[in-house]
């Protein structure tokens, strides 16, 4: 079952993006539909080569990095083009803010952070903190209207609170030995648990709204 979960997790995106793309002749007008196209095309590239690097026994730790920097970029333009324009402010903000940051913390310790530490903890929090929030804002927003991608939302919102907590464990762990590594164990099961979730809410959305290419 572990395996399955874990070949689950590297390619679960792949179905997924092949999905969407083939209603994306019908929604190429709808831009958050389009970014979210970008966002699972992304992070399925990511996946795929990071997955056959390890099943070969080749150094991906870089991926985990790229991973994180891919889905906040592309996520971030999704929620620009869902949230008002208010709120759209806060964005550009935040980009800017995180950017800047991302960039000191490479600038602070240089290529060795991407060649020996599969997760960093700041660069997590820069990375899914923003997303959580803008998502947050989403669903906030659908109280008073109905809005698009509310699954997807749901999904990311759920997922991405078990995962921050997650990540910022096992580096704590990571940094203790192998003392822990029962506990890892439990904690990336559930976190492929977790992310199984999130695929079937993206899945479920698209089936709902897009499956018979609707034109919003």
């Amino acid at each position: 079952m572990d395996n399955i979960l874990r070949l689950v997790g590297v390619f679960g995106f792949l179905p997924l993006a092949v999905v969407y793309l083939f209603t994306y002749s019908k929604n190429a007008h709808n831009r958050p539909y389009v970014f979210f196209c970008l966002y699972l095309c992304s992070i399925t590239v990511i996946n795929t080569v990071s997955g056959l690097m390890a099943m070969n026994r080749i150094n991906n730790l870089i991926f985990s990095h790229v991973y994180f920097v891919i889905e906040f970029i592309t996520l971030i333009f999704f929620f620009r083009e869902l949230l008002n324009k208010k709120q759209r402010n806060k964005i550009d903000i935040t980009v800017i803010v995180v950017f800047i940051a991302l960039l000191s913390l490479f600038g602070f310790h240089g290529l060795d952070m991407y060649n020996l530490k599969p997760f960093d903890p700041l660069e997590i929090l820069l990375c899914s903190l923003p997303i959580l929030v803008f998502s947050a804002m989403h669903l906030y927003n659908s109280i008073s209207a109905p809005l698009k991608f509310i699954y997807v939302t749901i999904g990311l919102v759920v997922y991405k609170i078990v995962s921050i907590l997650l990540f910022m464990v096992l580096n704590f762990a990571n940094t203790n030995g192998n003392n822990y590594r029962d506990f890892l164990d439990l904690l990336w099961t559930l976190n492929r648990y977790f992310l199984v979730v999130y695929f079937g809410l993206i899945f479920f959305e698209w089936y709902r709204n897009y499956m018979r290419m609707k034109v919003d």
